[in-house]
């Protein structure tokens, strides 16, 4: 039997490369499919070219594009939608107009064949939120890690740095802003020097005594940054209750644990829902109280060792594997995939970005 082919529909590529590409890879690697290929926004090709020309069954992730949206109408193509945040009820710093995307996300959540997400608890929202009953279609799609766990570290002795990871500014800014301060008030007391890794207001940065900040890195580069962590400890705060942004902050998912307990890094979780819900245990779990922070910092940078085992690091790796995630979606790619058809030209934004390209290099030469 032929295995079938996917196309897909990259509206964000960063997460695209964080959450959907190693799970397609594996897919490939264990049979599950032939092949895949992804288009961003614009319907150009992403990452190396690859002899790939049709497809059989479609993944659309997030905020797809009009362009992408209107491919999906005309082609009638079977689709997986893949979606990892409560987009349609964003944080006040966050916030633009979503009409249009909200209308994109509310149809592709009713004619999806199946809709995956990291939890239940996003589904839920997801359907107060856009009044589109899916859930006898959603699929739970943890965020996986790849083989094989790190080797056995040093936890010995006290810790040296203090590490915290946000892709946005963090959400506590707003909520919490007295935990913040209590964070760096407990590491220039234990002399911890902090890695901040990702958006981070000025006044934060500055709050520690000893800051390095680093604004980016890709997601490869970030897994292999945390593989090499000797004497960290880690922070994954998130408010635990909101006002403005309850149901957002529930309905995150638990990469942070998978991130930080996968690496084999020591860490001080929220008891915030996608974490004390999280079926990998993180420990130890903090409530909003900045006291209990600091407390907690405190325990955990002088014996950091108490607070992680071999034992837990090798569970998420065997909950996590994208090898063993990779059986949760084959069977819908199995039964959803439909015909081959041709992948589709770049949009005319696609040409005239990569003119402006030859445009810009051409002065360069200049």
């Amino acid at each position: 039997m032929t295995k079938p082919a996917l196309l897909v529909l990259a509206s964000e590529r960063t997460i695209y490369e964080i959450r959907l590409k190693p799970l397609l890879d594996a897919l490939v690697e264990h049979g599950v499919i032939a092949s895949f290929a992804a288009i961003d926004r614009d319907l150009a090709r992403l990452g190396p070219a690859t002899p790939q020309r049709s497809f059989n069954l479609v993944v659309a992730q997030r905020n797809i594009s009009g362009a992408q949206l209107a491919f999906l109408k005309r082609t009638g193509a079977p689709f997986v939608y893949d979606i990892d945040d409560l987009l349609t009820e964003l944080p006040a710093n966050r916030a633009r107009d979503m009409t249009a995307s909200n209308g994109r996300i509310g149809w592709c959540l009713a004619k999806a064949v199946a809709v995956t997400t990291p939890n239940g608890k996003l589904a839920q929202e997801l359907v107060r939120s856009t009044g589109v009953d899916f859930l006898d279609r959603n699929r739970l799609l943890a965020n996986g890690l790849a083989p094989p766990a790190p080797a056995a570290r040093d936890w010995q002795g006290r810790a040296e740095t203090l590490l915290w990871v946000s892709s946005d500014l963090p959400l506590v800014e707003s909520a919490t802003p007295i935990l913040a301060r209590a964070i760096a008030e407990t590491a220039n007391e234990l002399g911890l020097r902090a890695t901040l890794v990702g958006r981070f207001p000025d006044h934060i940065r500055d709050a520690f005594a000893a800051c390095e900040h680093v604004p980016w890195l890709d997601f490869p580069a970030y897994r292999e940054f945390l593989t090499g962590r000797e004497r960290t400890i880690a922070i994954a705060p998130l408010p635990v209750r909101s006002r403005e942004h309850q149901a957002f902050t529930d309905s995150k998912s638990d990469i942070k644990v998978v991130d930080f307990l996968g690496h084999g890094i020591p860490a001080i979780y929220s008891a915030a829902f996608p974490y004390r819900e999280s079926d990998l245990d993180p420990r130890p779990l903090v409530g909003d109280d900045a006291r209990a922070w600091q407390t907690a910092i405190r325990e955990i940078a002088a014996e950091p060792g108490r607070f992680i085992s071999r034992e837990e690091v090798a569970r998420v790796h065997r909950l996590r594997a994208y090898g063993s995630l990779a059986a949760v979606v084959g069977e819908v790619i199995e039964s959803a995939s439909g015909p081959a058809m041709p992948l589709p030209r770049p949009s005319l934004n696609a040409w005239l970005r990569a003119a402006e390209r030859s445009l810009r290099r051409w002065r360069r030469r200049g």
